[in-house]
């Protein structure tokens, strides 16, 4: 029992309680600090363009006009670093021919770490990559720096990734139709990305829909969920994200079975003992019919370990192969 009892509280501390326990999550205040220029390489690929997008100040999503989401947003420049912008200004770069690459952190990233964590996830993104055609990237920041009290903390962010869901969606919907989308995330930041595309094919969530959302008949999403904190059954028809697979074009899935975190998400639920995504993979794929074809699932177990961190995943040529093919569209 002592086991036990320790295991549920390394899972709390790690990812939060369900939403159905969640309390409200506060925003985390003031803007991202800017960074010394000193973590940027000379060497990256100056064709691409650089994006953070905030949400560490937002609260609750019904508080806010979504035609009027004050989103933070920054740019980055290749000889001054991370400089203040605006979503217009984004959304005046929307190319259709440019593949815009978003990707989403996992917990406990907090607004000191946020930048070097993106920048490193761009890297492993394009490493090795000789294609010269630009790519918008983007990271979306949200506030997962661990708070004050275990207590307070494990009830605020699996909550949080919820709003996030919606704050990612109602972005999504702000692009050009034609626009291909590739988005990778890790733990929490993977649900985020399929509760987006869930509320963009739409879906509601908490209660909340994304304005004028309208499920596209060509599909113009990919995304490559690494290490999934989310029930493994979500995405099929009918559950919480039952509507993102109609968004996607292609679904990377990175499961680990040897995750020694992620083993323990059965216990997040006293009931129905649910095995996460990142751990078991995605079930029923045979009931989905044409959209099978559509998935990919990778068991990275080899390659990762028993580690429960991005990371490793960027540090893991095979594994980030998989994932540029993907989000690149390659």
């Amino acid at each position: 029992m002592r086991r036990r009892y320790v295991q549920i509280l390394l899972l709390f501390f790690t990812f939060g309680y369900p939403p159905t326990w969640g309390s409200t999550a506060e925003p985390e205040e003031g803007p991202e600090p800017r960074t010394p220029n000193s973590i940027h390489s000379s060497a990256e690929r100056t064709q691409d363009s650089l994006w953070l997008v905030g949400t560490r100040h937002l609260g609750y999503p019904s508080r806010y006009d979504p035609d009027k989401l004050p989103l933070q947003v920054m740019k980055h420049d290749w000889a001054e670093g991370w400089l203040d912008s605006d979503l217009d200004t984004f959304l005046d770069t929307n190319d259709p021919s440019i593949v815009t690459a978003v990707y989403v952190h996992g917990n406990r990233v907090d607004r000191g770490q946020v930048f070097q964590r993106g920048m490193l996830a761009y890297r492993a993104l394009v490493r090795g990559l000789d294609d010269p055609q630009p790519i918008r990237f983007v990271v979306w920041s949200w506030p997962s720096t661990k708070r004050c009290g275990p207590l307070r903390d494990v009830r605020s962010k699996a909550t949080r990734s919820d709003y996030d869901s919606y704050y990612l969606g109602t972005f999504l919907s702000r692009l050009n139709p034609q626009t291909r989308v590739g988005m990778y995330g890790f733990s929490y930041g993977s649900r985020v990305i399929s509760g987006a595309l869930h509320l963009v094919g739409g879906g509601k969530m908490l209660g909340l829909t994304v304005p004028d959302a309208q499920p596209k008949e060509e599909r113009t999403a990919h995304a490559a969920l690494m290490g999934a904190a989310m029930n493994n059954y979500w995405l099929l028809p009918g559950y919480r994200h039952g509507k993102a697979l109609s968004q996607m074009d292609r679904l990377l899935v990175q499961y680990n079975p040897c995750d020694r975190i992620l083993r323990m998400y059965r216990f997040a639920e006293r009931r129905s003992r649910p095995q996460a995504l990142g751990h078991a993979a995605l079930p029923g794929l045979s009931a989905l019919e044409d959209e099978a074809s559509r998935i990919e699932q990778q068991n990275v177990c080899p390659q990762i370990g028993n580690n429960h961190d991005a990371r490793f995943y960027f540090a893991s040529p095979g594994v980030m192969n998989a994932v540029r093919q993907c989000v690149l569209w390659q």
